[in-house]
């Protein structure tokens, strides 16, 4: 992970990832690598979005243990642009007490990301997540990992007022994919789930 400034930039609805040079970063300055970047030659005004505070928003990843090699994955890349996330198997070690542990790191998060499968609903470590998230009144944002019914059985209730964002891949879409590469969603579907993160700060 790089320790220079990264710059988030949305453009024609696809979120871009810059690394600044130098970290006394001006808006000028700014404005001619985006230009540079997407060939722009008009003049480009931009719109800065602070953050409540000076630290990085931090998420908490709710998933069904089956599925942990792709939430490592998606935890990889959150960070990789400054999104820090909470997840079980890195906070939790031998002697913790779970329940009390996963309260605190809910609290601690600005937002839960919950990555739905098909045993999601019948795991009752993820009801319970969810049910705290509701509770604590965090924002929840769902990610289809299989296709399956919507809201899933077993927390419909919990879940029928949200929008899901699908991050499975239909069969036409694998073939998109780099055969080498361990990505599973499209790169519109993780700027989708960024933007919606962003949302929150």
């Amino acid at each position: 992970m790089t320790n220079k400034p990264v710059l988030l930039v949305e453009y024609n609805e696809t979120i871009h990832r810059i690394v600044a040079d130098n970290p006394f970063i001006i808006v000028r300055s700014v404005s001619e690598n985006i230009q540079q970047k997407f060939h722009i030659n008009h003049p480009i005004k931009l719109t800065l979005h602070n953050s409540r505070s000076s630290s990085p928003l931090f998420v908490f990843l709710s998933y069904e243990w089956s599925h942990q090699k792709h939430v490592l994955l998606l935890k990889q890349h959150l960070e990789s642009i400054g999104i820090d996330c909470w997840l079980d198997i890195e906070q939790l070690g031998g002697g913790t007490k779970l329940l009390r542990d996963i309260e605190f790191g809910m609290r601690a998060t600005d937002l839960v990301v919950c990555c739905i499968n098909r045993k999601y609903s019948s795991s009752e470590m993820c009801c319970r997540e969810v049910t705290l998230a509701v509770q604590l009144e965090k924002p929840i944002i769902p990610l289809l990992f299989e296709d399956i019914e919507w809201p899933p059985i077993g927390l419909s209730t919990a879940m029928a007022e949200y929008v899901y964002i699908r991050f499975y891949l239909k069969q036409n879409e694998k073939q998109n994919i780099v055969a080498t590469s361990e990505q599973f969603w499209l790169n519109n579907k993780f700027d989708e789930l960024v933007r919606q993160i962003y949302r929150f700060s």
